[in-house]
């Protein structure tokens, strides 16, 4: 039986650094920079230098707001009176809202009604409303204050549902989400 020859594992290293010195994509390099995705401060638009100039973590060809570090791509929202997210993303456009999800999530007392909390706030603010036989759902009321990111519910009556609505209120209003037609909502008025 003849036994095929093998090459050499230097001929193979240089074919390999041969070929990425010419651009081609690694698979976990997607923008070809020389920059692992894992590392790479902006893995979707080739950028060897990784300039960051407002320290964000986002590089600068990817930061919609390269010299503020409160603006970036996907961005938390902090209470400070500005939209902190990018064009594109998921909540550009409102203020200040929450960021994660409002929910009973205490496995020992589902009427702990909590959301997360949003660094720079001090005071939240809770709507609720109810769906029953003659009521609108869309229509909050009751709003109270918290100085807590939890509160603790009551079951609604027999045939009735409660919706409920969280936001940011001080030291900035923030947005308590959007309206059916797709309008920010910062206020609530009730009829």
């Amino acid at each position: 039986m003849a036994r095929r020859a093998r090459k050499p594992a230097a001929t193979i290293l240089s074919v390999m650094l041969l070929a990425f010195a010419h651009g081609e994509s690694r698979a976990d390099d997607s923008d070809a920079d020389g920059i692992d995705d894992c590392c790479d401060n902006c893995a979707a638009i080739a950028n060897s230098n990784q300039s960051d100039v407002d320290g964000d973590g986002a590089g600068d060809v990817c930061d919609c707001a390269p010299t503020d570090p409160t603006i970036f791509p996907n961005a938390p929202e902090t209470n400070d009176g500005i939209d902190n997210q990018c064009p594109g993303d998921l909540d550009f456009g409102s203020v200040d809202e929450l960021s994660g999800t409002i929910g009973f999530f205490d496995p020992t007392n589902k009427h702990v009604l909590s959301w997360p909390a949003q660094p720079g706030a001090t005071n939240y603010v809770l709507g609720r409303s109810f769906s029953g036989p003659d009521s609108n759902p869309g229509v909050f009321c009751g709003f109270s204050s918290f100085t807590t990111t939890s509160v603790v519910t009551t079951t609604p009556g027999l045939g009735f549902i409660q919706f409920y609505i969280a936001g940011a209120w001080n030291p900035h209003r923030g947005s308590l989400g959007r309206t059916s037609d797709g309008a920010e909502r910062h206020t609530v008025i009730c009829n």
